[in-house]
């Protein structure tokens, strides 16, 4: 479905890209799946989660599983670009190396949010992103002194992220690159919604 980046949202040179994953299969949440359920009045979940991503960097890339059609036009309408990732079963960490996969010729680094986040805001977004341009190899926001999303990672990380598998998330690699820690009022940076109470 992606081809490549196009079009007039064209990243700048030093400006990093953003990767929703949202090819999760949401096994704790039980037999609905949350992704199309809805936030607010206007937008789903999955959507919702998007939208701080689309507000502050040049493009979005959705990582998506190949039965995701519709949820792909969706995120499209939106603004991202959809990616289909054919073993999206495997779990996150083989879902995030497809993104970078995909996304490896950029030289300014990512930033990385679930499509299960719909509370962050856009200035915790835009807070990874001066960090990522002010050199930093990593960057996250943290809340009440927990990590939360999204989480901005440099070129340095890219053979590190595509080598990812199954499940293994990109917590060592943050360790290993020394990532820098952003205090933010955002109490959404923690908030996924795992399970139906917390949509409540």
């Amino acid at each position: 479905m992606a081809t490549g980046i196009t079009g007039g949202n064209a990243a700048r040179p030093n400006e990093p890209l953003g990767i929703l994953l949202a090819a999760g299969f949401s096994r704790r949440f039980g037999p609905q799946d949350k992704r199309h359920l809805p936030w607010n009045d206007r937008h789903c979940l999955a959507e919702a989660s998007a939208l701080p991503l689309l507000e502050t960097l040049a493009h979005v890339v959705v990582v998506l599983r190949p039965e995701d059609e519709a949820l792909a036009e969706r995120l499209a309408h939106l603004g991202c670009e959809p990616l289909i990732c054919p073993h999206a079963e495997q779990g996150m960490g083989a879902s995030l190396a497809w993104g970078v996969r995909y996304l490896s010729d950029h030289r300014s680094g990512w930033i990385i949010g679930l499509a299960d986040m719909p509370a962050v805001t856009a200035a915790s977004v835009a807070g990874v992103r001066h960090a990522l341009i002010d050199g930093a190899s990593a960057a996250r926001p943290v809340h009440a002194g927990w990590p939360g999303h999204p989480v901005g990672f440099s070129a340095l990380a890219r053979a590190a992220l595509m080598a990812l598998k199954g499940e293994m998330g990109a917590r060592e690699i943050f360790m290993q690159l020394g990532g820098r820690l952003l205090p933010t009022d955002d109490a959404g940076v923690l908030l996924d919604i795992d399970e139906p109470a917390a949509l409540r």
